[in-house]
């Protein structure tokens, strides 16, 4: 098995990485709020008396509501240190898996785990807009699955490949009820190599089919 290769998350670095089979991972490091908050005691102070709230004090100084909390408490800034962990990804609406990434003024950004390995991994000289998952499956994002693509060319990958259903299918040599006949004759017994070409599609579209990776709405 080949050896997983790390790189920095692009605008993240000595934060996050990425892997070229999809992980993300956490680095370890120190916040601490007692360079923005030295000698702020007393400001605080004040601005609480003119009647502002934590957050709002939080937000005029650049730090969260808690930072002000434990200055108020503590006189002083807070430190907290996290450990390296592999971030658990979610899945949007689209069905791609996503991270939460925090930068290091605290703001977080949902990012698509995709568009990260591909920003680390694959150069984009031509700066293509987006990146097409090559066997249709998005939640594959290794490296090899992935390649950068405009939008008509990622269309027109989404339209052979079965991904768009029915109607909305333009370019698909076949319909719902082939697929459904397809699947059958697989059942069946019969060979992938005989049901393509009587069908004249490729025999991997047939092996996806006969996987449901492919016309998964039918």
């Amino acid at each position: 098995m080949k050896r997983e290769h790390w790189l920095d998350v692009p605008g993240y670095r000595g934060m996050y990485k990425v892997s070229d089979r999809g992980q993300v991972i956490s680095l370890p490091r120190t916040k601490t709020t007692g360079g923005k908050l030295k000698g702020q005691v007393d400001k605080v102070k004040e601005l609480l008396k003119s009647g502002l709230t934590q957050t709002e004090i939080g937000a005029r100084l650049g730090v969260t509501q808690a930072a002000i909390s434990y200055l108020i408490k503590h006189g002083k800034g807070w430190k907290s240190h996290s450990r390296k962990r592999v971030l658990s990804p979610s899945t949007d609406s689209y069905g791609y898996l996503v991270v939460g990434l925090t930068r290091i003024d605290e703001t977080m950004r949902t990012r698509k785990v995709h568009r990260l390995v591909a920003a680390a991994f694959i150069p984009n000289p031509e700066n293509k807009p987006e990146v097409n998952h090559k066997d249709g499956n998005k939640k594959n994002n290794s490296v090899s699955n992935l390649e950068w693509v405009t939008r008509p060319e990622h269309d027109n990958h989404k339209r052979l490949s079965g991904q768009y259903k029915g109607s909305k299918n333009g370019n698909s040599k076949i319909t719902e009820q082939d697929v459904m006949t397809i699947r059958q004759r697989l059942a069946a017994g019969e060979k992938q190599a005989d049901i393509a070409q009587d069908y004249n599609i490729s025999q991997v579209m047939v092996s996806l089919i006969k996987r449901r990776k492919h016309w998964t709405h039918c």
